[in-house]
C-alpha cells in the first residue's frame, strides 16, 4: 500500500499532494510552501508589478551569459524552425518602428560593408532580390502585397518558363522572363497566384497600365483567367501536400491551358 504525503497550500489554504507543489531544497519534503497554481499567480503578479526590473535583471544576465544564451537560442532555433519563424514575423510587426530605426543606424555606420553583402546576397539569390523590389513598389504604389520568392518559381513552373501571350520562352540577352500583374498594379491590384502571369519584355510594355480586356481579345482573357484560378488552386494543393506536377499539367494541357 503506497502512502501519499499531503501538504496544505500557505496560500490557498486547501490540503493537497506534494507532486502539486513546486520543488524547493530547503522546504519541508523538499517543495515549496506554495502550490504550483499560487506558485505561478504570485510570480505573474510579481513581474506584472516589477516589469522594468525584471527586464532590466534579463538583460544583465543575457549579457554575462551571451555565448550560453546564443548556443540556447541556435539549438531551439534548430529544432523548431517554423515556430522559430512565426515568433520573429511576431516581433517584427509588433517592434518595426524600433527595428527600421537600429537598421537605418547601423546602415549608417557601415554603408559599404552592407550594401556589398546586400548585393552578394542578391547574386546569389536573384528571385529574393525581385521579391523584395516588387513589394517595395507595391508600398510605394499603396498596395498591400506580399508575393514571396517561392511563389514565383511556381508561378514560373506553372507556366513553363513561357509568355502567357505569345509563347515567347525568354526575354532579351537570354533572360528569364518578368512575373507581371495581369490587372495592374496601377489600379491597385496586388500580385496573387490569381493575378501573376509570365510576359515577355513586349508584351508587358504593350500591355502597359491597361486592363487585360482593353488590348487582348475576349478568348484570351477568358484562357488566361481560367489558367490563374488553376494555378491559385494548385498553389493551394501543393502547399496541402495533394498537387502532382506531371499530372496536373498534362490535365491543363488538355483542358487548353497553352
Amino acid at each position: 500500500m503506497v502512502i501519499q504525503i499531503t501538504k496544505i497550500c500557505s496560500a490557498c489554504k486547501v490540503e493537497k499532494t506534494l507532486d502539486e507543489f513546486p520543488d524547493r531544497s530547503r522546504g519541508k519534503h523538499g517543495k515549496d510552501a506554495r502550490c504550483k497554481d499560487c506558485r505561478n499567480l504570485y510570480m505573474r503578479s510579481y513581474y506584472a508589478d516589477n516589469i522594468i526590473a525584471q527586464r532590466e535583471y534579463k538583460r544583465n544576465w543575457n549579457a554575462q551569459h551571451y555565448y550560453e544564451c546564443k548556443k540556447r537560442l541556435y539549438s531551439w532555433r534548430n529544432a523548431n524552425p517554423e515556430k522559430y519563424r512565426e515568433l520573429a514575423r511576431d516581433s517584427y510587426h509588433r517592434n518595426v518602428k524600433d527595428v527600421s530605426k537600429r537598421r537605418r543606424a547601423r546602415y549608417k555606420t557601415n554603408p559599404h560593408k552592407i550594401r556589398t553583402a546586400v548585393r552578394k546576397y542578391q547574386d546569389e539569390h536573384p528571385e529574393i532580390g525581385k521579391a523584395i523590389k516588387r513589394r517595395r513598389r507595391a508600398r510605394k504604389a499603396g498596395v498591400n502585397e506580399y508575393f514571396t520568392a517561392s511563389m514565383g518559381k511556381f508561378v514560373r513552373r506553372f507556366w513553363g518558363n513561357q509568355c502567357a501571350i505569345c509563347g515567347k520562352t525568354r526575354g532579351e540577352e537570354g533572360r528569364a522572363l518578368p512575373i507581371d500583374h495581369w490587372l495592374p498594379l496601377a489600379n491597385g491590384h496586388a500580385l496573387t497566384m490569381e493575378n501573376a502571369v509570365l510576359m515577355c519584355g513586349a508584351c508587358n510594355c504593350s500591355k502597359g497600365k491597361r486592363l487585360p480586356h482593353q488590348i487582348y481579345d475576349r478568348k484570351t482573357v477568358i484562357r488566361i483567367e481560367d489558367s490563374l484560378k488553376a494555378q491559385a488552386n494548385a498553389r493551394k494543393q501543393l502547399l496541402d501536400g495533394e498537387w502532382d506536377w506531371e499530372r496536373g499539367l498534362e490535365e491543363m494541357r488538355k483542358g487548353g491551358r497553352s
